[in-house]
């Protein structure tokens, strides 16, 4: 019993005590974007939750044993890149074609760029799932 209290007491919170903030769920995008295609975002949790869907990432945010490491380091690069206020329209859309990027996941602070057509938003985040390069929506 003494060793289920310790290995378990992390995880099991009485309800007297603060509860762990739960982490956002992802469903609302998945639904929209089909599996294996490709998500461009800079959000931690995201990237943490949305393969679990089939989505790709443009770039793991931590290393991957499928993917060289230098690669990993020039995909961050891409997607800092294309994310950045001051890239241009031309920019984006080379790096997403080189990438296959067919949608974005972007946190409330960022802008939409001109050429993404927004299809979802989180009301619990603010998050906004955006097609970009011709997208399609997930069907069945």
């Amino acid at each position: 019993a003494l060793g289920f209290l310790t290995v378990q007491g992390g995880a099991v919170v009485p309800w007297g005590l603060p509860q762990p903030l739960m982490w956002p769920t992802y469903t609302w995008a998945a639904q929209h974007v089909p599996p294996g295609d490709v998500v461009l975002t800079d959000d931690s949790r995201a990237a943490r939750s949305l393969p679990g869907f089939g989505p790709n990432l443009v770039a793991p945010p931590w290393p991957d044993p499928a993917l060289d490491e230098q690669e990993r380091r020039r995909r961050l690069t891409a997607v800092r890149a294309y994310l950045s206020p001051g890239s241009t329209r031309s920019e984006r859309m080379a790096i997403a074609q080189r990438y296959g990027v067919h949608w974005l996941l972007l946190d409330k602070s960022r802008r939409l760029p001109a050429e993404a057509v927004m299809v979802a938003w989180s009301p619990r985040t603010g998050e906004v799932l955006a097609r970009v390069n011709g997208g399609s929506p997930r069907t069945g």
